[in-house]
């Protein structure tokens, strides 16, 4: 198990993620255990998410949690609740490792069922009342907060949940989360409420901890929010033109296709703004053009351009 778990992480953080899902299988096949199993499977759904395989990875934590039998919950959260004293609780084995799915499947579920992020959210809650685990605690209010703004309704409290997330961050110093939390609150929550221009330094110096912690999906999220908010920032065409370049490069250098696709639209659009490309635009050839966010990206940026 160890020489599997090793050479998987290794091979991972050095994104070579075809030979680390092939170790992450070799050792599943060999382990029935399912508390055992827990950090190849993490691995394994951190693959299928950086290579745009939202549904595999989603499967894959939904199942590892039917074994566990934990249960999915969908009552209302209470937003009120969230940030006071709640009552403190014995954690079995079973639900920590069932906390660190869930906020594996965070990722996954804002891309193709967002519908799943509030029962995600509850579960976590349920089993890791706030202050006691404010490592999972923080990570599922930020994100409840995205889909909030997703919904185009409560903007305040998905505003008030990012800070409370934020707070925490800095509180417990939780800097294996600082990458989630502020790919989503000042790439997706802020720019509701703030001038996207502030929101350009923290997502910058957000990318590079995610290159300091090795958080690979979290440098292409953030990287692709970036430079949609420099683009619609008001700054001149001819200034970000070399930050796209560098950041499409970026992706590349990490095998990030999905992000190296969504960036090359927007550059695309860049380059016909300046009259530096004139190709028809085209978008349906993508080979990502049957992931439901990359189809918003094609019509959101078409539009862009047809209105201009």
């Amino acid at each position: 198990l160890n020489i599997y778990q090793e050479i998987a992480t290794e091979e991972f953080l050095n994104n070579n993620l075809s030979q680390s899902e092939n170790f992450c299988n070799l050792g599943l096949a060999h382990i029935t255990n399912l508390l055992d199993q827990v950090n190849l499977s993490e691995i394994l759904m951190k693959i299928k998410s950086s290579q745009n395989y939202p549904q595999k990875a989603l499967n894959i934590g939904l199942n590892f949690l039917d074994q566990l039998n934990i249960n999915l919950v969908h009552f209302p959260l209470n937003i009120n609740l969230i940030d006071q004293q709640q009552e403190t609780k014995n954690i079995t084995i079973e639900e920590q490792i069932s906390l660190r799915i869930l906020i594996n499947l965070l990722r996954p579920a804002t891309i193709i069922s967002p519908q799943l992020i509030p029962a995600i959210v509850n579960t976590i809650i349920k089993l890791s009342p706030y202050p006691q685990n404010p490592h999972f605690a923080t990570v599922a209010y930020s994100y409840y907060g995205t889909f909030l703004c997703n919904k185009g309704a409560k903007i305040e409290t998905a505003y008030r949940l990012g800070k409370i997330s934020l707070r925490l961050v800095k509180r417990f110093n939780l800097q294996e989360n600082k990458c989630k939390i502020n790919q989503n609150f000042y790439g997706i929550i802020a720019p509701w409420k703030m001038l996207i221009q502030k929101t350009l330094i923290p997502l910058k110096e957000t990318i590079k901890k995610g290159l300091e912690i090795g958080d690979l999906e979290g440098i292409g999220i953030t990287a692709s929010l970036y430079c949609q908010n420099l683009f619609l920032s008001g700054h001149p065409l001819t200034e970000i033109t070399q930050e796209y370049q560098e950041y499409l490069e970026l992706m590349q250098q990490l095998n990030l296709n999905y992000y190296y696709e969504e960036l090359k639209i927007w550059n695309q659009l860049l380059m016909k703004f300046q009259k530096k490309d004139n190709s028809s635009i085209n978008f349906e050839s993508n080979s990502n053009y049957s992931n439901p966010a990359f189809l918003f990206f094609n019509y959101f940026i078409q539009s862009i351009f047809y209105y201009y």
